[in-house]
């Protein structure tokens, strides 16, 4: 999917793959960050900000807050002021089931649930096993998500072309 979006379909993207069995792709500390810093490699107003914030003694050490402060200083409070790119940036989260424990697995699906809704341009794609935790954040009536279950549909490409271009 990564690999169609950012080969094919001409939108900006950034990824961040969990993995159980890895140190630093299992720990939901490194998940936002590391978005951030793929979102400053595209937009230089973001970048700027996301420069400003991490030289402040407000972003100082940034990496060991919870992840709620994290999303709070990296995108609530940067991102809705940054110049609106011309196209949509999607932002793909693998195997979100894989990262920490099930309390925080549903702390990053709320961060990106309230990221999609602040910043129109960014769209989320998140995979995962359908954990209560996460499946309960993406489906509630209110959240505005379409969910897709691949061991379900006979053909998941037209779900996720309807998902990108909307």
């Amino acid at each position: 999917i990564a690999h169609r979006i950012d080969n094919t379909m001409g939108f900006d993207l950034s990824c961040f793959i969990c993995k159980r069995d890895d140190e630093h792709l299992s720990k939901p500390r490194n998940v936002l960050p590391t978005i951030a810093h793929r979102l400053a490699q595209y937009y230089a107003s973001y970048r700027s900000a996301l420069v400003d914030l991490l030289s402040s003694p407000e972003g100082a050490g940034i990496a060991t807050r919870d992840i709620v402060t994290q999303f709070r200083l990296l995108f609530e409070n940067l991102l809705p002021d940054i110049i609106v790119p011309p196209q949509s940036h999607v932002i793909v989260i693998d195997a979100l089931d894989e990262c920490g424990s099930a309390a925080e697995q549903k702390k990053l699906a709320e961060c990106f649930l309230s990221l999609t809704r602040a910043v129109s341009w960014i769209k989320l794609f998140v995979t995962s096993r359908p954990v209560p935790e996460i499946r309960d954040v993406f489906a509630s009536p209110s959240s505005g998500c379409a969910m897709s279950n691949i061991n379900e549909e006979a053909d998941t490409n037209l779900d996720i072309r309807t998902f990108i271009y909307d």
